[in-house]
């Protein structure tokens, strides 16, 4: 009876139907051989009230700008997309508010609504995926350095393994794909974090960076200087190759090379935190 948009007869018979049955139910005794003569009545009238005028359209209405409202809450949905999906909101709700007896203006509201969000779905898609095979695409570089822990290479493995088999479903599943986003990126973390992969980036980093001042000063510094600095680039070297899980080892290697870059005559380096 609160659904907006039902025909006059529709209504009057449902308002009837019910004053009937709650007559009946306050009666006493209740006569049970009527009961179920009862039940069909009511649920007879309710049914023919839901499907009368515009009854089920504005239900239908209704539900997408639940539906919309909630694609409106997107994180990843650009501002100027956002203001468009809102106006089809306000526009459609305005229809339920004050025209739901007016079929081709409801029929009208639902299908603009639909075809918004469909449209907003596609691109919203086309967006997430993007913020998807990104995140992919680094944990499968991640995968390549050294040092993880065994735990943390193999959930990554296993998260890299799932998410490709995302991508290629078809359809692919929208709802889940800001889930798969956080998996991988939680994944690509933990590998980052775990065993020597962290402190093994930063000395391979100052590494490079040691080799490129010996090139620059091949010229500029004198020679016992620079051959003194070469083996320390050397040490650091064979240290990264034959002691990958060693933290202790490589953070000793980072910090004797870091001071040796540092007192290197003429050296701009500076350390990266």
């Amino acid at each position: 009876m609160k659904q907006q948009g039902a025909s006059n007869e529709a209504y009057t018979n449902l308002s009837t139907i019910i004053e009937e049955v709650e007559i009946f139910i306050n009666e006493e005794p209740v006569d049970f051989a009527e009961v179920n003569t009862m039940i069909t009545k009511i649920m007879k009238a309710t049914s023919e009230f839901n499907q009368s005028g515009t009854v089920k359209i504005v239900s239908e209405l209704k539900e997408m700008i639940l539906v919309a409202r909630e694609l409106a809450k997107e994180p990843f949905m650009p501002h100027e997309i956002y203001i468009k999906l809102q106006d089809v909101i306000y526009n459609a709700q305005q229809v339920v508010d004050n025209n739901s007896d007016n079929k081709q203006m409801v029929v009208r509201a639902l299908d603009q609504l639909e075809s918004k969000i469909d449209e907003i779905n596609k691109f919203m898609l086309d967006e997430t995926l993007y913020v998807l095979n990104t995140g992919l695409q680094n944990a499968q570089d991640a995968l390549k350095q050294q040092g993880a822990s065994n735990e943390a290479r193999t959930n990554l493995v296993k998260v890299i393994e799932e998410v490709e088999i995302f991508i290629n479903e078809e359809p692919v599943d929208f709802a889940e794909v800001n889930t798969m986003i956080t998996k991988i990126m939680k994944a690509t973390s933990e590998f980052n974090q775990s065993g020597t992969v962290k402190i093994l980036a930063k000395l391979d980093q100052m590494i490079s960076q040691a080799v490129m001042l010996i090139k620059a000063g091949e010229s500029t510094i004198d020679q016992p200087t620079l051959e003194a600095f070469k083996a320390i680039v050397i040490k650091a070297q064979a240290v990264v190759k034959n002691h990958l899980t060693d933290a202790k080892i490589l953070q000793e290697m980072f910090d004797e090379l870091e001071d040796a870059m540092y007192a290197f005559p003429d050296s701009t380096f500076e350390e990266e935190n």
